[in-house]
């Protein structure tokens, strides 16, 4: 079992392997040294959560103690596994949630006669707490004209350096002088393709998106060009023709309906060449993939954005409200059936699906410090205001105070 008790034993292992290699790390993301305190992780799991592993031994009742657990999809899946003949041993990992075993994350065998608990046990540990990541940099525009020539170009340098010579390249001639993060990204675009199973999964998301955010449709072709597709006319503009709002907000779109299916997306400067409206839609969309289980991490210097999260994560503590209340008139605005609280949102152009569990949102600022360097601080949302952004505060009390000089100011 892997539970919140038990986690810090993962974590003081993982923490001491970090502390060994963080400049190793370090050099193979940036390409060059750069000098850091301290890199450490910290995971925290939930009271009521718990992952189980079970193990099968190959006797013939286990097929039977296996269908108790996974769904018939999964059985159908790996139909062959769940054979009395099969000659292997059996693991399962669950997540179980308030008692409820609610999701399998992983089936597996292991030969009869090579058995190794802790390569099982590693694994164990790997599918309960990686994700399939995906960073999205700043100056998508430029990346997504680039990357077709810039693997051309990288594999033309590769070969005139001198492969045949035996010399191995160095991070900055694998990844072009760009850092890792990047250069993933761009390789991402490189060998695009989609998945029916993650459109259909999203179908709606999808739908929103092009329906609020996009006005319109991306599709790729086999030759892997991007071409956008509006929807007041039938001709199909390539991406390097469409608008810098299309290419920078199109590729979290397709990470969502990408094969390689991932599960978190790192998106800096999430705001960027966005109309304030356009950003007042681009919200609700992340907050409707998140409700699908697609993990988010978002820079902003949008004080729309933020504000547009802060009256959704307003709502969505008021309606945790409303759940808690002993009044049944109370729970019964609340209900998700379209009752009262469907109502309320309905006054204000959205739909439950805009709202996000508050206990998941997590901000933090990143202050100027003298000399360059940044301090990153928490900010706590408070149940009935919200979150203070006190550098957006700041800065539009200076364009205030600036207007009211401004209007003194003799004729």
């Amino acid at each position: 079992m892997l539970s919140s008790k038990n986690i810090e034993l993962f974590v003081s292992y993982l923490n001491e392997k970090l502390s060994k290699e963080k400049n190793h790390i370090v050099r193979e993301i940036f390409g060059k040294d750069i000098s850091i305190d301290q890199l450490y992780m910290d995971i925290s799991m939930t009271e009521d959560v718990f992952y189980m592993l079970y193990i099968f031994d190959g006797s013939k009742n286990y097929v039977k103690n296996i269908g108790t657990m996974i769904d018939a999809k999964l059985m159908h899946d790996f139909g062959d596994l769940f054979s009395e003949s099969y000659p292997s041993r059996i693991y399962v990992i669950n997540k179980i949630e308030r008692n409820r075993e609610i999701n399998t994350l992983f089936v597996g065998s292991a030969g009869s006669d090579h058995f190794d608990l802790k390569m099982i046990a590693y694994d164990f540990v790997d599918k309960v707490l990686n994700m399939n990541s995906l960073f999205l940099p700043s100056s998508r525009t430029g990346l997504l004209l680039l990357y077709r020539d810039f693997f051309v170009n990288k594999t033309d340098y590769a070969i005139s350096y001198g492969m045949g010579e035996g010399r191995i390249l160095n991070n900055r001639d694998m990844y072009g002088g760009l850092t890792k993060p990047t250069y993933e990204f761009l390789r991402f675009l490189q060998m695009y393709s989609e998945s029916k199973n993650e459109k259909e999964v999203f179908k709606e998301e999808l739908q929103f998106f092009e329906d609020h955010v996009i006005d319109g449709h991306i599709n790729v072709d086999n030759q892997k060009i991007f071409f956008y597709h509006s929807q007041n006319d039938t001709y199909e503009t390539p991406m390097y023709l469409a608008s810098s709002m299309i290419n920078e907000t199109a590729p979290i779109a397709m990470a969502v309906m990408s094969a390689r299916q991932y599960r978190r997306l790192v998106i800096d400067e999430i705001e960027a060449s966005l109309h304030p409206e356009k950003q007042l839609e681009l919200v609700r969309f992340l907050n409707r993939i998140y409700r699908k289980g697609m993990s988010l991490i978002v820079s902003t210097h949008s004080d729309t954005f933020v504000s547009k999260m802060n009256n959704l994560y307003l709502l969505s503590q008021y309606k945790q409200r409303l759940n808690q209340s002993d009044s049944e008139t109370l729970q019964e605005t609340c209900s998700e059936d379209g009752s009262e609280m469907t109502k309320i949102l309905k006054k204000m152009g959205l739909e439950l699906d805009d709202l996000i569990d508050a206990e998941d949102l997590y901000v933090y600022e990143f202050v100027i410090q003298p000399g360059g360097k940044s301090v990153v601080k928490e900010i706590y949302g408070e149940e009935k205001t919200g979150f203070q952004f006190d550098l957006f505060t700041d800065s539009a009390m200076k364009i205030y105070q600036e207007n009211l000089k401004i209007g003194e100011l003799p004729l």
